[in-house]
């Protein structure tokens, strides 16, 4: 089971980069850089500043209507796992490997940001994941914010080639 949870993996991530890559060479691409850099300095980017703008309204222009983003659903199929707590075990672990990976591999970006579930955001464990790593306050930051700032994160400091 652990080749085929590592191919699952080798998968999914592939996947997440090629979407990135797609994305980077699009006009919304473009001009969400544009937005951000009117609104803060590109080369700080960082957590912090991504707070001074209203993530919301960025993503409903540049990124709600996109091809960016992989659903569990998307997976689950693909990987014809079973409905239920197994397919749900099964790509929660390799979602969080992915942002456990990119974090610490790869200037502190959660790549499994651009995995959704049905609500369209990452799923609970991403959240759990990021409050263990201190990005996340349950208590102080609002979910569907927090799950913003940090796909724009990804798209604006993701330079990955593998």
């Amino acid at each position: 089971q652990g080749l085929i949870e590592n191919i699952m993996l080798s998968y999914t991530l592939r996947q997440i980069l090629n979407k990135i890559e797609m994305f980077k060479k699009s006009i919304n691409f473009e001009k969400l850089q544009k937005e951000i850099s009117s609104l803060i300095n590109i080369s700080e980017i960082n957590r912090k500043n991504l707070r001074k703008i209203d993530m919301k309204s960025i993503y409903e222009k540049y990124l709600s209507n996109t091809n960016l983003f992989i659903s569990y659903k998307e997976l689950g199929d693909k990987f014809n796992l079973p409905e239920g707590n197994y397919r749900a075990s099964v790509l929660g672990k390799i979602a969080g490997i992915i942002n456990y990976i990119s974090f610490y591999c790869f200037k502190k970006i959660m790549l499994g940001s651009l995995i959704i579930n049905n609500s369209g955001i990452s799923g609970s464990g991403f959240f759990v994941l990021a409050q263990a790593l201190d990005l996340f306050n349950e208590n102080k930051d609002d979910e569907e914010e927090f799950w913003i700032r940090e796909v724009i994160l990804v798209l604006l400091k993701s330079e990955i080639n593998f």
